[in-house]
């Protein structure tokens, strides 16, 4: 509990300030869910189709079970890690009612991870104990599509939503190091020294999947601007239904910020 705590403590001020935008936000919308008033002297219909971009950005806790064999020999697991997932997408929204939108997305998402084994002890034959730590980078590049609902509450600018995303893989990419914790003046015998060993072409996910599936949930404020304009900043929570690996055990939780800027038609 502790853990998740305080991976969530960075996000809790931006939480509180959506809180009090809706605590002190006016309580009435317009027929759409904006108040825009184009010309007073003429009724005129507000728009119920918004397209416009979307940026996230989020913190990641992974979990998994990616077992590293060198030369067929079990050396450590990874099981334990963090990320900054990222994504950038194109919205429509539609609303169907004045409470109740349907969205649909388009995007690329980028996934990162970084995963650090338990110690590995090594004695040596003068009573010195080498002590060392693998760490394994990773990296997600996806195609991710959307869709999904947003229901206004309590009559007010704030909503929640729950989007559904398939990530297609486009890209990936993953590196191995091994790095001494101690004595630290010992080096590997590399041509110049150095105190972390690049294991290069080393594989501790042989494939990553292909398609994942995402829910999200977020909980997002409208600021109406000018002339059809709508800035909307969010926090979001997401983690997949399936494994990032083929045959292996991976997967996260996300917690993060939104900004969505739309505009209306």
């Amino acid at each position: 509990m502790n853990y998740f705590s305080n991976a969530l403590s960075p996000f809790r001020p931006f939480a509180f300030s959506l809180f009090l935008l809706f605590a002190l936000s006016p309580f009435r919308l317009a027929s759409q869910g904006y108040e825009w008033e184009y010309d007073p002297r003429f009724p005129q219909s507000m728009p119920t189709r918004f397209i416009g971009l979307e940026f996230a950005a989020q913190y990641a806790m992974h979990t998994g079970d990616l077992a590293y064999f060198e030369q067929l020999v079990p050396c450590c697991t990874f099981s334990d890690g963090t990320g900054f997932p990222l994504r950038l997408s194109a919205v429509a929204e539609q609303w169907v009612t004045p409470t109740l939108s349907v969205q649909a997305g388009l995007g690329v998402a980028y996934q990162s991870a970084e995963f650090v084994s338990d110690q590995q002890q090594a004695p040596f034959e003068d009573g010195t104990v080498l002590v060392t730590e693998y760490v394994l980078q990773t990296s997600i590049t996806a195609l991710s599509l959307s869709g999904g609902v947003r229901q206004r509450l309590f009559d007010s600018f704030f909503s929640v939503g729950l989007d559904l995303r398939g990530n297609v893989t486009i890209g990936s990419a993953q590196t191995l190091q091994e790095r001494v914790v101690s004595p630290s003046d010992f080096t590997f015998t590399t041509n110049p020294p150095t105190q972390v060993y690049d294991l290069s072409g080393t594989m501790v996910i042989p494939d990553v999947a292909a398609f994942v599936l995402e829910p999200a949930l977020s909980f997002q404020y409208d600021i109406a601007l000018a002339r059809g304009s709508v800035l909307s900043p969010s926090v979001n929570v997401s983690m997949p239904l399936n494994s990032l690996a083929t045959g292996q055990s991976w997967g996260y939780l996300a917690v993060g910020l939104g900004v969505r800027l739309s505009r209306g038609f």
